[in-house]
């Protein structure tokens, strides 16, 4: 009986969703969508230009536990209080583990000190033994911004590299007025 209430809840919720002009995400339309690529994936070089750098860090990462690094606090470069694109770049050392990933790395946004509150900015960037890495994130001004990093190896060792983090500007971006 239970069953077939949540089955007809179900149903009902759906129609609600498909009667309001809601759409579920399917993977037919994700197969078949050309847009471009989300601010998340590698970028392009040729498609925007480094206005200046937020932050330079050297890092190592010595364990398996989450290390928080690279803190900074956005400034738009226009000036505007709207979101805006950084290019996150991380360059690791070699460890030797093969070609397995070496370390996993997210960017996060403080929402409040006390209690502590943080938002997800980006998805979580396995980066590999050696590799130099570049993402693009979208951050908001004026919010203490960071990154988590920790190795994913259990062998003995550091992990070291350089963080550098890059105002930047699409190419095909109009010249926003400040506000």
């Amino acid at each position: 009986m239970k069953a077939k209430r949540f089955i007809a809840g179900l149903i009902a919720c759906s129609g609600m969703f498909t009667g309001m002009g809601l759409t579920l995400p399917s993977s037919t339309y994700a197969a078949t969508n050309t847009a471009t690529a989300s601010l998340s994936q590698d970028p392009k070089a040729d498609e925007y230009t480094v206005i200046s750098n937020a932050v330079t860090e050297n890092y190592f990462l010595d364990s398996t536990n989450s290390k928080p690094l690279a803190f900074f606090t956005p400034k738009n470069p226009n000036g505007s209080e709207d979101p805006f694109p950084v290019r996150l770049r991380i360059t690791t050392s070699h460890l030797d583990v093969g070609t397995r990933k070496a370390s996993r790395w997210q960017m996060f946004r403080e929402v409040t000190k006390e209690p502590k509150s943080v938002i997800n900015l980006s998805p979580n960037y396995m980066v590999g033994n050696g590799e130099t890495k570049e993402y693009i994130v979208v951050v908001r001004p004026g919010k203490l911004t960071y990154l988590n990093a920790n190795k994913l190896t259990g062998i003995e060792g550091k992990i070291t590299g350089t963080i550098t983090i890059d105002y930047i500007k699409f190419k095909d971006e109009e010249p926003a007025a400040k506000k």
